[in-house]
């Protein structure tokens, strides 16, 4: 049985250039589905987190350092996965009139993520920080 690409989601190569991240359907006909992480030389793709809702992620971001993948989950909802130990975190910000989270990202430093989202008649941006426990953003 061939692994199927989630076929409106993001195929992203870590900033190291070891990894490819992208999404996946556990079937055809499931919306239930995992991100996985597959070495950029080829091998065998690794489950790193289940994505719930598989068609409302729309999109991930790798942090700088290669460890962490964040993404947009369903109900306004970013994880953060850490490749090292599987962890997941959920960050729920406080969007009260924000109907959707796109073009998710990184800040350079690893410490900042910054969002877009519509809210009234047109974009806006929001940064959030100090997520990380401070074990990890001590690194």
């Amino acid at each position: 049985e061939s692994d199927r690409v989630f076929d409106t989601g993001p195929v992203m190569w870590s900033p190291d250039g070891k990894l490819l991240a992208y999404f996946s359907r556990d079937k055809d006909d499931s919306s239930e589905g995992a991100i996985k992480v597959i070495p950029a030389g080829g091998g065998e793709p690794k489950v790193v987190a289940r994505a719930e809702k598989i068609f409302a992620n729309k999109e991930m971001a790798w942090s700088s350092d290669s460890r962490r993948i964040a993404w947009n989950a369903p109900d306004k909802k970013i994880k953060i996965v850490s490749l090292e130990d599987g962890s997941v975190e959920e960050i729920v910000p406080d969007l009260q009139d924000v109907k959707e989270i796109y073009d998710l990202d990184w800040s350079p430093d690893g410490k900042t993520l910054v969002f877009g989202g519509y809210s009234g008649g047109g974009p806006e941006f929001w940064t959030i920080g100090n997520f990380l426990p401070l074990t990890t953003a001590a690194k």
